[in-house]
């Protein structure tokens, strides 16, 4: 920044606005001073991010596990600065996830395509035709499969926000004026299905395995781990409509009761198959 004429006005180096003040008025670029460029200062900015990102982050997963739908509500309603924005919070998980695998979760074996409901047929000629075309055996691609997926898989989580959020939409479709508070509200609920889903009864069951009176597989879905999941999504999401989008009880609960098993289509058909043409058009 620098000062032009007498005024005291001054002309900002990212976007050549003319201001007053201490920022930007236009693009929000500060003024640099000497205290700026202190030693003292860099550490300063070290210490500020660290405490300025926990503060939000935990605000943020406090909101959603206290009080479900507050942080979509609060978001949508323009009261923002207490959190993390929903997206850059969901993603944050998903590479948390992706640096601290407990479960191979939503990750399949290329074997277990041959049997994903309505697309196993797809599935099954997509393989024959990979095969024709690498010359691998079946147990070679399987492991050229894995490698690529395994990465893929956490990073395509993101596609379950706005599948979902369509549903919701089509469950409320008067409640809220945009789109975009959707996305929002789907984002909170798919957090929430990651953190629980392969963090907290990730630890769970991973702890249950080492009991002698119980025996479970980490690394591969089960029944009780899906239904986990529907019970304790479905009581979130209640929760949640009723708050963001505040309709009555029961009316609530019924359009609960359709989004859940939708909810787990997305996760556990829709999002797998698309993992797999991801995958499948990765392998050469």
């Amino acid at each position: 920044m620098r000062i032009e004429g007498q005024s005291g006005e001054l002309i900002c180096k990212s976007c050549g606005n003319h201001f007053t003040g201490r920022y930007c008025n236009n693009c929000g670029e500060k003024i640099i001073t000497d205290h700026d460029k202190r030693i003292g200062h860099f550490f300063e900015e070290a210490f500020h991010f660290l405490t300025h990102f926990e503060g939000k982050f935990f605000n943020t997963l406090k909101a959603i596990f206290t009080a479900p739908g507050l942080l979509s509500y609060d978001y949508c309603n323009g009261r923002r600065k207490p959190y993390f924005r929903p997206l850059s919070f969901y993603m944050l998980i998903v590479i948390l996830y992706l640096i601290f695998p407990l479960f191979s979760g939503l990750n399949m074996e290329l074997r277990f395509y041959n049997h994903l409901g309505l697309f196993s047929g797809i599935n099954q000629e997509m393989i024959r035709q990979k095969l024709e075309a690498t010359g691998y055996t079946f147990e070679k691609l399987s492991e050229v499969f894995h490698q690529k997926s395994e990465k893929v898989s956490k990073l395509m989580l993101i596609t379950i926000i706005p599948m979902a959020a369509v549903m919701i939409k089509a469950l409320f479709p008067r409640r809220r004026k945009y789109f975009y508070e959707y996305l929002i509200i789907s984002t909170e609920i798919s957090s929430f299905f990651v953190i629980f889903t392969f963090f907290i009864l990730a630890l769970i069951m991973l702890g249950l395995k080492y009991q002698p009176f119980f025996d479970i597989d980490t690394k591969n879905e089960s029944p009780l781990l899906f239904y986990s999941n529907l019970l304790i999504v479905g009581l979130f999401s209640a929760i949640a409509f009723r708050r963001f989008f505040d309709q009555k009880l029961w009316v609530t609960a019924l359009k609960t009761l359709v989004f859940v098993p939708f909810f787990s289509v997305v996760i556990y058909f829709l999002y797998k198959f698309i993992l797999f043409l991801v995958t499948m058009a990765m392998v050469h």
